[in-house]
């Protein structure tokens, strides 16, 4: 039977459509999704309340779009895609034409790359934010269905799966967790590392009743000398 798709409409309201049909200029690329083992990399700035207090909004939006650059640069160059950036959340996926080995290795180097970017900023404009930037990343690999929901002359990749949603949860335990990356084991293991040299731990991800194996980095070289 024809596959159908819930689409918003401007109006506010809902429709199920054919998955080939346009809706509004868009096109539903469902025909071509494919299900992959991906790895998602999460990356949110903290603190982004304290960057803007006592700021002209031009300066806190400056330093903010100095830290997508910086971020969006290194998963781009590591080759990632980025999926979202909802204010400075950003949410990327490795693995779309590599296979889950490559694909995990790439985002932890990504990772580590994000790390160097981000001091590097903070080096720059030391003068100005009084304390270095400070951020929160998870990473985790499972299966998820890739495809493309835009408009024709804009394509853009989506993917579809819990692993995503745990990579942003394994990012906002960070900050608990006192460190600044969060690893879940299983990418560990998809990049060839069954025991790689960092602080192990269980943690319990909200909204999916689960305890899963990770491990906490809390400095940069603890990240670049595994990755490299």
């Amino acid at each position: 039977g024809t596959v159908h798709v819930l689409v918003s409409s401007p109006d506010g309201l809902a429709a199920l459509r054919p998955a080939t049909q346009p809706a509004g200029g868009w096109q539903l690329e469902i025909a071509e999704a494919r299900e992959r083992t991906i790895t998602a990399l999460h990356t949110d700035l903290r603190d982004s309340v304290r960057l803007a207090a006592g700021r002209l909004p031009f300066d806190a939006l400056f330093i903010l779009d100095r830290y997508v650059q910086a971020t969006s640069s290194a998963i781009l160059a590591n080759g990632g895609h980025i999926i979202s950036v909802a204010g400075d959340g950003i949410m990327s996926v490795f693995g779309a034409h590599t296979n889950a080995t490559t694909a995990a290795r790439q985002a932890l180097v990504a990772a580590a790359a994000i790390w160097r970017n981000i001091d590097q900023i903070s080096t720059e404009l030391a003068d100005d934010i009084q304390a270095p930037l400070r951020f929160g990343i998870g990473i985790h690999s499972g299966p998820a269905v890739l495809g493309s929901l835009a408009p024709p002359d804009r394509p853009s990749l989506q993917f579809l799966g819990e692993t995503g949603n745990i990579a942003a949860r394994l990012q906002g335990l960070s900050k608990q967790m006192n460190c600044a990356v969060i690893v879940s084991a299983v990418t560990a293991t998809a990049a060839g590392w069954s025991r790689p040299p960092w602080r192990g731990t269980e943690v319990d991800i909200r909204g999916n009743d689960m305890t899963m194996s990770v491990f906490l980095i809390d400095r940069c070289d603890e990240l670049q000398r595994q990755a490299a």
